[in-house]
């Protein structure tokens, strides 16, 4: 599943390239931390009308902090390519040492020819009981109407192990028990039937 994620992700991308009119970027660096960010206003030449107010193909913004107590990021990118396809991601995240961190994003988009896709993915540790989860999901629609994608699910303890729940829309659905020094073990899901 994430594979599938990171490549619909980066196929959107490709095909959004556009070239970039202005930037904006900051940076500083201290004794207690850093701080960077950036926005961005994007362009290509030709007539296809994009985001009112934000560059006539999109536009991208984002930024970081990371000090010895904690730190956080956020990015947020609306897009429009030149024959028509979008893609808008948002995400953000942050930690404390000896408390935990999350991580939180989404994607949606559009090709020129009428497929779509959208997903979401999360991550949140709590370093007081080692314990962490992580969940990511992804459903596709291609330009003839064909659905595919899935999610998966993850729980574990630190020095543990921990168990993943793959569901998938045309290839079943499986758990994976990965405790610490043991295999994994792959069990597939049965299919549920309707009770009639």
């Amino acid at each position: 599943m994430t594979a599938k994620f990171c490549l619909a992700t980066a196929l959107l991308c490709l095909t959004l390239m556009p070239q970039e009119v202005s930037a904006q970027r900051f940076y500083a660096s201290g004794a207690n931390g850093r701080a960077g960010g950036f926005a961005r206003k994007f362009q290509n030449g030709g007539g296809a009308a994009g985001f009112a107010g934000r560059g006539r193909y999109g536009s991208a913004v984002g930024g970081a902090v990371a000090t010895p107590y904690g730190g956080g990021a956020f990015h947020n990118a609306q897009l429009t390519g030149p024959e028509g396809g979008t893609l808008n991601t948002r995400g953000a995240g942050a930690y404390k040492p000896g408390v935990g961190a999350f991580r939180q994003g989404q994607f949606s988009g559009t090709t020129a020819n009428g497929g779509s896709g959208s997903g979401t993915s999360g991550f949140k540790y709590n370093a007081q009981t080692g314990q962490g989860t992580q969940a990511t999901s992804a459903q596709f629609t291609s330009a003839s109407g064909q659905n595919y994608g899935g999610s998966e699910t993850t729980s574990w303890t630190k020095g543990q192990g921990g168990t993943t729940d793959i569901q998938t829309d045309n290839h079943g659905s499986y758990d994976v028990d990965w405790a610490k020094g043991q295999k994994p073990v792959v069990t597939p899901v049965p299919a549920t039937t309707p009770v009639q």
